[in-house]
């Protein structure tokens, strides 16, 4: 008699239109009753087709998106939002596939970005077909994930060499962190990757300086999904800040990410304490079609987020939006 498998949710998988289906399946396969497919900044045209596919193979797939938002002056924070009308205008304004508006947004940001490395000492001359294509789309405005693509292109190139040894000589205790913290992941064996996010944790993390926010406030965020009967939660991501956390309540968060790939990273005070403001604690893998470090459903390994999870939110919705059974 096989095992008996625990039924479970993740509300936090990355997706790309090449790996949905693939990761809907794997969930089903992995007892998974919820998930969520969450992208980066925008969602996916064929959301709905992927939404339908759940309920097609019985698995409840919801939308999702991450966004970095300014809270407060030069204060950013990680938001996740679920469970919204993915065809409410004020979603698509955001978050939609608004090709044109999304490539002079990437553009920009990606030119500010490119422009800072510049100023850094980092050379982008002779970098090779591969990279030098790289570096056209992403000033072009055809990439998404800007900030990392740059530090690959950077590292990749060998005139940058001495810079990047002195940076790592300057900056030890930051480097060796990155280094540690990625030496098991197989995308991260090769010594390049480790060095691209140790220079991208560098310069383009939030309230670092070369980190561009794409000039949305948390409040416009919270708001755009609220008018699409959605929920948006404080991502901390192991870097939870009372200060942020406070401003959010302000703004009218609904809850937070609680699990980030392992297990509850909240303390049990604070647990209670969002738990007695009826707020929302929901969480995920992160798992990310692009590196595969993590796995659908248990990221790292010691995650388990029961399907009680999922019942929370659709009360808490229900409650919000006065809808019915």
């Amino acid at each position: 008699m096989g095992e008996r498998k625990l039924a479970s949710v993740d509300f936090h998988i990355h997706y790309n239109d090449n790996s949905a289906l693939e990761i809907i399946e794997t969930a089903k396969e992995k007892n998974l009753v919820a998930i969520a497919l969450v992208g980066r900044a925008q969602i996916s045209d064929k959301l709905g087709e992927y939404i339908r596919y759940g309920e097609k193979i019985g698995i409840e797939v919801i939308s999702g998106v991450e966004y970095v938002a300014e809270v407060d002056d030069n204060v950013f924070a990680d938001l996740i939002a679920l469970d919204f009308d993915y065809n409410h205008p004020s979603i698509q304004d955001y978050f939609g596939e608004n090709e044109d508006r999304q490539k002079r947004i990437n553009a920009s940001v990606a030119r500010g970005q490119f422009h800072f490395l510049l100023g850094e000492g980092f050379q982008f001359t002779e970098l090779g077909y591969q990279n030098e294509e790289l570096l056209n789309a992403l000033l072009g405005g055809t990439i998404t994930e800007k900030a990392i693509r740059f530090c690959q292109i950077a590292v990749a190139n060998p005139v940058n060499r001495d810079l990047i040894e002195k940076l790592k000589e300057e900056n030890q205790a930051l480097s060796e962190d990155v280094f540690q913290s990625k030496k098991d992941k197989i995308y991260y064996q090769d010594t390049k990757n480790s060095e691209a996010k140790f220079l991208w944790s560098l310069y383009f993390l939030p309230s670092k300086r070369g980190f561009i926010p794409i000039l949305s406030s948390a409040s416009d965020i919270i708001q755009a999904v609220h008018r699409a009967q959605g929920v948006v939660l404080y991502s901390p991501e192991g870097k939870f800040s009372d200060e942020v956390w406070v401003k959010l309540q302000q703004l009218s968060i609904d809850g937070i990410m609680g699990w980030h790939a392992g297990r509850l990273e909240l303390s049990m005070d604070l647990l209670r304490n969002i738990r007695n403001e009826g707020l929302l604690v929901l969480g995920g893998s992160d798992y990310n079609p692009d590196r595969n470090e993590w796995k659908i459903g248990s990221g790292k390994g010691p995650m388990f987020i029961s399907p009680g999870r999922y019942a929370d939110l659709l009360r808490y919705k229900r409650s919000k939006y006065n809808l019915g059974k």
